[in-house]
Protein backbone atom coordinates (compact mmCIF):
# COMPACT_ATOMS: atom_id res chain seq x y z
CA UNK A 1 0.00 0.00 0.00
CA UNK A 2 1.39 3.56 -0.77
CA UNK A 3 2.11 5.78 1.95
CA UNK A 4 -1.03 8.48 2.04
CA UNK A 5 1.43 11.38 2.81
CA UNK A 6 2.88 10.76 -0.97
CA UNK A 7 -0.42 10.73 -2.64
CA UNK A 8 -1.32 14.16 -1.89
CA UNK A 9 0.40 15.79 -5.01
CA UNK A 10 -0.02 19.58 -3.17
CA UNK A 11 1.92 18.42 -0.11
CA UNK A 12 4.60 15.56 -2.67
CA UNK A 13 5.35 18.64 -4.56
CA UNK A 14 6.07 20.85 -1.31
CA UNK A 15 8.31 18.24 0.17
CA UNK A 16 10.33 18.43 -3.28
CA UNK A 17 10.66 21.96 -2.93
CA UNK A 18 12.12 22.05 0.58
CA UNK A 19 14.09 19.00 -0.74
CA UNK A 20 15.54 21.37 -3.58
CA UNK A 21 15.91 24.45 -1.44
CA UNK A 22 17.72 22.62 1.60
CA UNK A 23 19.87 21.41 -1.14
CA UNK A 24 21.06 24.97 -2.79
CA UNK A 25 21.47 25.65 0.99
CA UNK A 26 23.98 23.32 1.95
CA UNK A 27 26.20 23.98 -1.34
CA UNK A 28 25.49 28.17 -0.27
CA UNK A 29 27.08 26.64 2.76
CA UNK A 30 29.52 24.80 1.34
CA UNK A 31 30.60 27.60 -1.10
CA UNK A 32 30.93 30.20 1.83
CA UNK A 33 33.33 28.20 4.04
CA UNK A 34 35.44 27.69 0.92
CA UNK A 35 35.17 31.38 0.05
CA UNK A 36 35.77 31.87 4.41
CA UNK A 37 38.95 29.06 3.74
CA UNK A 38 40.38 31.08 0.83
CA UNK A 39 40.40 34.56 2.81
CA UNK A 40 43.03 33.40 5.50
CA UNK A 41 46.26 34.25 5.00
CA UNK A 42 49.12 32.09 6.82
CA UNK A 43 51.43 34.83 6.07
CA UNK A 44 50.06 38.17 6.86
CA UNK A 45 50.58 41.82 5.03
CA UNK A 46 49.27 45.02 6.61
CA UNK A 47 47.67 47.41 4.74
CA UNK A 48 50.84 49.24 4.38
CA UNK A 49 52.06 46.70 3.06
CA UNK A 50 49.46 45.80 0.80
CA UNK A 51 49.65 49.30 -0.86
CA UNK A 52 52.80 49.54 -1.34
CA UNK A 53 53.47 45.92 -3.30
CA UNK A 54 50.14 46.50 -5.33
CA UNK A 55 51.14 50.27 -6.48
CA UNK A 56 54.32 49.03 -7.03
CA UNK A 57 53.39 46.02 -9.17
CA UNK A 58 50.51 47.75 -10.94
CA UNK A 59 52.57 48.13 -14.74
CA UNK A 60 55.36 45.79 -13.75
CA UNK A 61 53.36 42.41 -15.56
CA UNK A 62 56.49 40.42 -15.41
CA UNK A 63 57.19 41.26 -11.39
CA UNK A 64 56.41 39.72 -8.67
CA UNK A 65 56.72 40.02 -4.93
CA UNK A 66 59.35 37.89 -3.40
CA UNK A 67 60.02 36.35 -0.26
CA UNK A 68 63.50 33.81 0.32
CA UNK A 69 64.49 32.22 3.77
CA UNK A 70 68.35 31.82 3.40
CA UNK A 71 69.35 28.92 6.21
CA UNK A 72 72.74 29.12 6.86
CA UNK A 73 73.92 26.83 9.71
CA UNK A 74 71.11 27.11 12.32
CA UNK A 75 70.42 30.62 11.71
CA UNK A 76 67.58 31.85 8.92
CA UNK A 77 67.37 34.77 7.38
CA UNK A 78 64.24 36.36 5.01
CA UNK A 79 65.12 38.30 1.77
CA UNK A 80 62.24 40.37 0.21
CA UNK A 81 61.85 42.50 -2.87
CA UNK A 82 60.62 42.59 -6.36
CA UNK A 83 61.52 40.64 -8.74
CA UNK A 84 61.25 38.62 -12.21
CA UNK A 85 58.33 35.86 -12.07
CA UNK A 86 59.33 32.41 -11.77
CA UNK A 87 56.12 31.06 -11.89
CA UNK A 88 55.91 29.71 -8.57
CA UNK A 89 52.49 28.40 -6.59
CA UNK A 90 51.80 29.44 -3.60
CA UNK A 91 49.67 26.65 -1.08
CA UNK A 92 47.15 29.74 0.01
CA UNK A 93 46.35 32.41 -2.19
CA UNK A 94 47.20 36.14 -0.58
CA UNK A 95 46.38 39.41 -1.07
CA UNK A 96 49.05 40.50 -3.44
CA UNK A 97 50.69 38.33 -6.13
CA UNK A 98 53.06 36.62 -4.02
CA UNK A 99 56.18 34.13 -4.77
CA UNK A 100 57.66 32.06 -2.19
CA UNK A 101 58.91 28.13 -1.95
CA UNK A 102 56.68 25.86 -0.21
CA UNK A 103 58.89 24.96 2.66
CA UNK A 104 59.39 28.94 3.31
CA UNK A 105 55.85 29.27 3.31
CA UNK A 106 55.28 26.73 5.65
CA UNK A 107 58.36 27.76 7.92
CA UNK A 108 56.60 31.60 8.42
CA UNK A 109 53.52 30.71 8.06
CA UNK A 110 51.78 32.90 11.00
CA UNK A 111 54.39 36.16 10.32
CA UNK A 112 53.49 39.37 9.56
CA UNK A 113 54.61 41.73 6.58
CA UNK A 114 54.63 45.30 7.48
CA UNK A 115 55.83 48.35 5.37
CA UNK A 116 57.99 51.20 6.85
CA UNK A 117 57.17 54.42 4.52
CA UNK A 118 60.08 56.31 7.20
CA UNK A 119 63.03 53.81 6.48
CA UNK A 120 61.56 52.59 2.98
CA UNK A 121 61.97 48.98 4.17
CA UNK A 122 60.00 45.69 4.68
CA UNK A 123 59.44 44.68 8.18
CA UNK A 124 58.59 41.01 9.47
CA UNK A 125 57.39 39.97 12.71
CA UNK A 126 57.79 36.32 13.30
CA UNK A 127 55.46 35.91 16.27
CA UNK A 128 57.06 32.93 17.18
CA UNK A 129 55.70 30.74 20.36
CA UNK A 130 57.37 27.96 22.26
CA UNK A 131 56.43 25.96 25.01
CA UNK A 132 58.87 23.81 26.38
CA UNK A 133 58.38 21.27 29.35
CA UNK A 134 60.72 18.93 30.85
CA UNK A 135 59.52 15.07 31.44
CA UNK A 136 61.40 13.62 34.30
CA UNK A 137 60.05 9.61 33.83
CA UNK A 138 61.70 10.06 30.16
CA UNK A 139 64.57 12.25 30.74
CA UNK A 140 63.35 14.50 27.76
CA UNK A 141 62.03 17.74 27.15
CA UNK A 142 58.53 18.39 24.85
CA UNK A 143 58.42 21.45 23.11
CA UNK A 144 56.00 22.89 21.15
CA UNK A 145 56.46 25.61 18.40
CA UNK A 146 53.70 27.53 16.46
CA UNK A 147 55.75 27.01 13.22
CA UNK A 148 56.30 24.08 10.74
CA UNK A 149 59.91 23.22 9.82
CA UNK A 150 58.71 20.67 7.48
CA UNK A 151 55.76 20.18 4.70
CA UNK A 152 54.29 17.10 6.31
CA UNK A 153 53.86 15.36 9.68
CA UNK A 154 56.10 12.46 9.36
CA UNK A 155 58.15 11.62 12.40
CA UNK A 156 62.00 12.94 11.94
CA UNK A 157 64.22 11.51 13.99
CA UNK A 158 67.72 12.26 14.49
CA UNK A 159 70.31 10.86 17.48
CA UNK A 160 74.12 11.81 18.26
CA UNK A 161 75.20 8.69 16.89
CA UNK A 162 73.91 9.43 12.87
CA UNK A 163 74.36 13.41 13.62
CA UNK A 164 71.80 16.38 13.57
CA UNK A 165 71.45 18.33 10.07
CA UNK A 166 73.13 21.33 10.04
CA UNK A 167 70.23 23.63 10.16
CA UNK A 168 69.58 22.25 13.63
CA UNK A 169 68.91 25.14 16.02
CA UNK A 170 70.10 23.73 19.39
CA UNK A 171 73.99 23.98 19.78
CA UNK A 172 74.85 25.59 23.15
CA UNK A 173 73.98 21.78 25.00
CA UNK A 174 74.24 20.08 21.85
CA UNK A 175 76.60 17.46 23.80
CA UNK A 176 73.81 16.89 26.50
CA UNK A 177 71.22 15.48 23.83
CA UNK A 178 71.15 12.46 22.91
CA UNK A 179 68.15 12.10 20.61
CA UNK A 180 65.82 14.62 18.44
CA UNK A 181 62.24 13.81 17.24
CA UNK A 182 60.36 16.18 15.26
CA UNK A 183 56.57 15.67 14.37
CA UNK A 184 54.93 18.50 13.13
CA UNK A 185 55.05 21.01 15.66
CA UNK A 186 56.21 18.67 18.18
CA UNK A 187 59.84 18.23 19.22
CA UNK A 188 61.11 16.16 21.49
CA UNK A 189 64.34 15.82 22.94
CA UNK A 190 65.53 12.99 25.09
CA UNK A 191 69.09 13.86 26.98
CA UNK A 192 72.56 12.51 27.18
CA UNK A 193 72.68 11.48 31.16
CA UNK A 194 69.84 12.57 33.81
CA UNK A 195 71.08 16.01 35.03
CA UNK A 196 70.10 18.24 38.27
CA UNK A 197 67.34 20.13 38.70
CA UNK A 198 69.31 23.85 38.43
CA UNK A 199 71.28 22.63 35.21
CA UNK A 200 67.49 21.26 33.49
CA UNK A 201 66.27 24.65 34.03
CA UNK A 202 69.16 26.30 32.20
CA UNK A 203 69.25 23.76 29.41
CA UNK A 204 65.82 24.27 29.08
CA UNK A 205 65.99 28.02 28.55
CA UNK A 206 69.26 27.76 26.31
CA UNK A 207 66.93 25.31 24.18
CA UNK A 208 64.02 27.57 24.06
CA UNK A 209 65.48 30.81 23.55
CA UNK A 210 67.49 28.86 20.81
CA UNK A 211 64.69 27.97 18.65
CA UNK A 212 63.00 31.24 18.99
CA UNK A 213 66.19 32.77 17.69
CA UNK A 214 65.73 29.82 14.53
CA UNK A 215 62.52 31.28 13.50
CA UNK A 216 63.00 34.72 14.73
CA UNK A 217 66.17 36.07 13.16
CA UNK A 218 64.37 38.35 10.62
CA UNK A 219 66.62 41.38 10.00
CA UNK A 220 65.02 44.29 7.96
CA UNK A 221 65.58 44.12 4.37
CA UNK A 222 65.51 46.63 1.39
CA UNK A 223 62.74 46.06 -1.30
Amino acid sequence: MENSFFNNSNIKERFMNFKNSLSISIQNIFYILKNRRNTIYPLRFSEKAITTIRTHLLDRFETAFQVKLERKHEHTKVQVGYDRKKGIKTIHTYPVELEIAKEDEICLEGSMIDWDSEKHEFKIYPDVDVEIEYNGILNHFEMQVNRNVFSNDKMRVYTKTTGFPSWFPVRENILEINKVKIKGRIWKLTLEDWCQPEEIMKIESSIANEVLDYFSDFPKRQS
